[in-house]
Protein backbone atom coordinates (compact mmCIF):
# COMPACT_ATOMS: atom_id res chain seq x y z
CA UNK A 1 0.00 0.00 0.00
CA UNK A 2 2.85 2.34 0.90
CA UNK A 3 4.51 1.53 -2.41
CA UNK A 4 1.28 2.36 -4.26
CA UNK A 5 1.08 5.73 -2.54
CA UNK A 6 4.68 6.47 -3.53
CA UNK A 7 4.01 5.53 -7.17
CA UNK A 8 0.91 7.72 -7.25
CA UNK A 9 2.82 10.62 -5.69
CA UNK A 10 5.56 10.32 -8.31
CA UNK A 11 2.94 10.16 -11.05
CA UNK A 12 1.21 13.31 -9.81
CA UNK A 13 4.52 15.14 -9.61
CA UNK A 14 5.49 14.05 -13.10
CA UNK A 15 2.17 15.26 -14.52
CA UNK A 16 2.28 18.64 -12.76
CA UNK A 17 4.57 20.33 -15.33
CA UNK A 18 2.41 18.96 -18.14
CA UNK A 19 -0.74 20.34 -16.54
CA UNK A 20 0.96 23.70 -16.03
CA UNK A 21 2.09 23.72 -19.67
CA UNK A 22 -1.42 22.82 -20.85
CA UNK A 23 -2.92 25.65 -18.78
CA UNK A 24 -0.36 28.07 -20.23
CA UNK A 25 -1.14 26.97 -23.78
CA UNK A 26 -4.88 27.35 -23.13
CA UNK A 27 -4.35 30.83 -21.66
CA UNK A 28 -2.22 31.82 -24.64
CA UNK A 29 -4.91 30.55 -27.01
CA UNK A 30 -7.55 32.60 -25.17
CA UNK A 31 -5.39 35.72 -25.41
CA UNK A 32 -4.85 35.08 -29.12
CA UNK A 33 -8.57 34.63 -29.71
CA UNK A 34 -9.50 37.79 -27.79
CA UNK A 35 -6.73 39.94 -29.24
CA UNK A 36 -7.11 38.95 -32.88
CA UNK A 37 -10.89 38.68 -32.86
CA UNK A 38 -12.78 40.92 -35.28
CA UNK A 39 -15.96 40.60 -33.23
CA UNK A 40 -15.96 43.79 -31.24
CA UNK A 41 -19.10 43.10 -29.22
CA UNK A 42 -17.70 39.75 -28.06
CA UNK A 43 -14.23 41.05 -27.28
CA UNK A 44 -14.43 44.38 -25.40
CA UNK A 45 -11.68 46.82 -26.22
CA UNK A 46 -10.12 46.85 -22.75
CA UNK A 47 -9.88 43.04 -22.77
CA UNK A 48 -8.52 43.02 -26.30
CA UNK A 49 -5.79 45.50 -25.35
CA UNK A 50 -4.85 43.36 -22.36
CA UNK A 51 -4.69 40.16 -24.41
CA UNK A 52 -2.74 41.84 -27.21
CA UNK A 53 -0.24 43.12 -24.66
CA UNK A 54 0.29 39.54 -23.44
CA UNK A 55 1.01 38.29 -26.98
CA UNK A 56 3.36 41.20 -27.65
CA UNK A 57 5.28 40.50 -24.43
CA UNK A 58 5.54 36.80 -25.34
CA UNK A 59 6.99 37.73 -28.72
CA UNK A 60 9.57 39.99 -27.07
CA UNK A 61 10.55 37.29 -24.60
CA UNK A 62 10.80 34.44 -27.11
CA UNK A 63 11.52 35.35 -30.72
CA UNK A 64 12.93 31.92 -31.57
CA UNK A 65 9.59 30.60 -32.85
CA UNK A 66 8.13 32.11 -35.99
CA UNK A 67 4.54 31.57 -34.79
CA UNK A 68 5.13 33.46 -31.52
CA UNK A 69 6.83 36.34 -33.30
CA UNK A 70 4.12 36.46 -35.98
CA UNK A 71 1.41 36.53 -33.30
CA UNK A 72 3.21 39.48 -31.70
CA UNK A 73 3.16 41.42 -34.98
CA UNK A 74 -0.54 40.59 -35.45
CA UNK A 75 -1.17 41.71 -31.87
CA UNK A 76 0.56 45.05 -32.48
CA UNK A 77 -1.69 45.62 -35.50
CA UNK A 78 -4.82 44.59 -33.60
CA UNK A 79 -3.98 46.87 -30.68
CA UNK A 80 -3.25 49.65 -33.19
CA UNK A 81 -6.79 49.24 -34.55
CA UNK A 82 -8.30 49.37 -31.05
CA UNK A 83 -6.36 52.51 -30.13
CA UNK A 84 -7.55 54.04 -33.41
CA UNK A 85 -11.16 53.21 -32.51
CA UNK A 86 -10.57 54.88 -29.15
CA UNK A 87 -8.98 57.88 -30.91
CA UNK A 88 -5.73 57.34 -29.01
CA UNK A 89 -3.80 58.15 -32.16
CA UNK A 90 -0.34 58.50 -30.58
CA UNK A 91 -0.55 54.99 -29.15
CA UNK A 92 -1.96 53.64 -32.41
CA UNK A 93 0.86 55.22 -34.42
CA UNK A 94 3.49 53.71 -32.11
CA UNK A 95 2.01 50.21 -32.37
CA UNK A 96 1.74 50.47 -36.14
CA UNK A 97 5.34 51.66 -36.41
CA UNK A 98 6.53 48.88 -34.11
CA UNK A 99 4.67 46.35 -36.28
CA UNK A 100 6.57 47.50 -39.36
CA UNK A 101 9.89 47.21 -37.50
CA UNK A 102 9.01 43.76 -36.16
CA UNK A 103 7.92 42.61 -39.61
CA UNK A 104 11.27 43.64 -41.07
CA UNK A 105 12.95 41.51 -38.39
CA UNK A 106 10.66 38.63 -39.32
CA UNK A 107 11.51 38.98 -43.01
CA UNK A 108 15.25 39.01 -42.30
CA UNK A 109 14.97 35.83 -40.28
CA UNK A 110 12.35 33.80 -42.13
CA UNK A 111 12.35 35.34 -45.61
CA UNK A 112 9.44 35.63 -48.02
CA UNK A 113 7.20 33.31 -46.00
CA UNK A 114 6.01 36.33 -44.00
CA UNK A 115 5.27 38.55 -47.01
CA UNK A 116 1.59 37.67 -46.61
CA UNK A 117 1.51 40.24 -43.79
CA UNK A 118 2.26 43.20 -46.09
CA UNK A 119 -1.39 43.90 -46.74
CA UNK A 120 -2.16 43.93 -42.99
CA UNK A 121 0.62 46.41 -42.27
CA UNK A 122 -0.30 48.87 -45.00
CA UNK A 123 -4.04 48.50 -44.41
CA UNK A 124 -3.60 49.26 -40.70
CA UNK A 125 -1.43 52.31 -41.28
CA UNK A 126 -3.71 53.50 -44.09
CA UNK A 127 -6.76 53.28 -41.84
CA UNK A 128 -4.92 55.24 -39.14
CA UNK A 129 -3.84 57.94 -41.58
CA UNK A 130 -7.38 58.21 -42.90
CA UNK A 131 -8.77 58.49 -39.36
CA UNK A 132 -6.45 61.44 -38.72
CA UNK A 133 -7.48 63.19 -41.96
CA UNK A 134 -4.28 62.41 -43.90
CA UNK A 135 -6.18 61.06 -46.87
CA UNK A 136 -3.55 61.31 -49.59
CA UNK A 137 -1.01 59.46 -47.45
CA UNK A 138 -3.68 56.96 -46.48
CA UNK A 139 -4.43 56.27 -50.14
CA UNK A 140 -0.76 55.48 -50.82
CA UNK A 141 -0.74 52.85 -48.06
CA UNK A 142 -4.13 51.44 -49.04
CA UNK A 143 -2.96 51.11 -52.64
CA UNK A 144 0.09 49.20 -51.34
CA UNK A 145 -2.22 46.93 -49.34
CA UNK A 146 -4.33 46.15 -52.42
CA UNK A 147 -1.29 45.64 -54.65
CA UNK A 148 0.23 43.17 -52.17
CA UNK A 149 -2.81 40.86 -52.34
CA UNK A 150 -1.90 37.69 -54.20
CA UNK A 151 -5.38 36.14 -54.38
CA UNK A 152 -9.01 37.03 -53.70
CA UNK A 153 -10.51 36.08 -50.34
CA UNK A 154 -13.59 37.37 -48.46
CA UNK A 155 -11.34 38.51 -45.59
CA UNK A 156 -9.80 41.15 -47.88
CA UNK A 157 -13.15 42.92 -48.26
CA UNK A 158 -12.28 45.41 -45.52
CA UNK A 159 -9.26 46.71 -47.45
CA UNK A 160 -11.36 47.76 -50.43
CA UNK A 161 -14.12 49.13 -48.20
CA UNK A 162 -11.63 51.26 -46.25
CA UNK A 163 -9.97 52.53 -49.43
CA UNK A 164 -13.41 53.39 -50.76
CA UNK A 165 -13.99 55.60 -47.72
CA UNK A 166 -10.68 57.34 -48.35
CA UNK A 167 -11.69 57.95 -51.97
CA UNK A 168 -15.01 59.33 -50.72
CA UNK A 169 -13.20 61.77 -48.43
CA UNK A 170 -11.12 62.87 -51.42
CA UNK A 171 -14.31 63.16 -53.51
CA UNK A 172 -13.12 60.43 -55.89
CA UNK A 173 -16.65 59.06 -56.02
CA UNK A 174 -16.26 56.75 -59.02
CA UNK A 175 -13.19 55.13 -57.48
CA UNK A 176 -15.03 54.87 -54.16
CA UNK A 177 -17.98 53.04 -55.73
CA UNK A 178 -15.61 50.70 -57.56
CA UNK A 179 -13.92 49.78 -54.27
CA UNK A 180 -17.22 49.29 -52.45
CA UNK A 181 -18.43 47.02 -55.24
CA UNK A 182 -15.20 45.01 -55.11
CA UNK A 183 -15.59 44.67 -51.34
CA UNK A 184 -19.14 43.36 -51.71
CA UNK A 185 -18.03 41.01 -54.50
CA UNK A 186 -15.45 39.51 -52.16
CA UNK A 187 -17.89 39.21 -49.26
CA UNK A 188 -21.55 39.88 -49.90
CA UNK A 189 -22.26 39.79 -46.16
CA UNK A 190 -19.69 42.38 -45.10
CA UNK A 191 -21.81 45.01 -43.37
CA UNK A 192 -19.46 48.02 -43.68
CA UNK A 193 -19.13 47.54 -47.46
CA UNK A 194 -22.89 47.19 -47.94
CA UNK A 195 -23.53 50.28 -45.82
CA UNK A 196 -20.83 52.29 -47.59
CA UNK A 197 -22.02 51.26 -51.05
CA UNK A 198 -25.61 52.02 -50.08
CA UNK A 199 -24.64 55.52 -48.99
CA UNK A 200 -22.76 56.08 -52.24
CA UNK A 201 -25.78 54.87 -54.21
CA UNK A 202 -27.93 57.24 -52.16
CA UNK A 203 -25.60 60.15 -52.91
CA UNK A 204 -26.09 59.39 -56.63
CA UNK A 205 -29.85 59.22 -56.27
CA UNK A 206 -29.94 55.45 -56.95
CA UNK A 207 -32.61 54.81 -54.35
CA UNK A 208 -33.55 51.24 -55.33
CA UNK A 209 -29.94 50.04 -55.17
CA UNK A 210 -29.36 51.90 -51.90
CA UNK A 211 -32.51 50.40 -50.42
CA UNK A 212 -31.35 46.86 -51.27
CA UNK A 213 -27.95 47.41 -49.61
CA UNK A 214 -29.44 48.95 -46.48
CA UNK A 215 -31.98 46.13 -46.23
CA UNK A 216 -29.24 43.51 -46.33
CA UNK A 217 -26.94 45.41 -43.95
CA UNK A 218 -29.74 45.84 -41.41
CA UNK A 219 -30.30 42.07 -41.23
CA UNK A 220 -26.70 41.02 -40.60
CA UNK A 221 -25.55 40.09 -37.06
CA UNK A 222 -24.30 43.29 -35.44
CA UNK A 223 -22.05 41.35 -33.05
CA UNK A 224 -19.80 40.25 -35.91
CA UNK A 225 -18.32 43.73 -36.35
CA UNK A 226 -16.67 46.48 -34.37
CA UNK A 227 -19.36 49.14 -34.02
CA UNK A 228 -21.80 46.71 -35.61
CA UNK A 229 -24.74 48.06 -33.62
CA UNK A 230 -24.00 51.63 -34.74
CA UNK A 231 -23.71 50.58 -38.39
CA UNK A 232 -26.93 48.60 -38.20
CA UNK A 233 -28.69 51.61 -36.70
CA UNK A 234 -27.43 53.76 -39.59
CA UNK A 235 -28.75 51.26 -42.13
CA UNK A 236 -32.16 51.19 -40.42
CA UNK A 237 -32.29 55.00 -40.27
CA UNK A 238 -31.65 55.15 -44.02
CA UNK A 239 -34.36 52.56 -44.60
CA UNK A 240 -36.87 54.54 -42.57
CA UNK A 241 -36.18 57.68 -44.61
CA UNK A 242 -36.33 55.82 -47.94
CA UNK A 243 -39.53 53.96 -47.14
CA UNK A 244 -41.22 56.89 -45.46
CA UNK A 245 -43.88 56.71 -42.70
Amino acid sequence: MRRLRIVLSVLVLSLAPLVGHTDAVAASARDRDLCLSLRGDKSPFDQRIKSCSVLIAEGQQDSSMMSTFTDAVDALLSRCHVYRYQRKFDLAEKDCGDAFVAHRALARRWGSSVNRMFYQLYAARGALLSATGQYQKALVDEDEAVNSLQYAEPVFSFIFSNRGLTHTALRNFDAALEDFEQAVTLDGRYMPALLNRGEEYLRRGMRAQALADFEQASKLPAGNYDFGAEMQARAKAHLQKLKGP
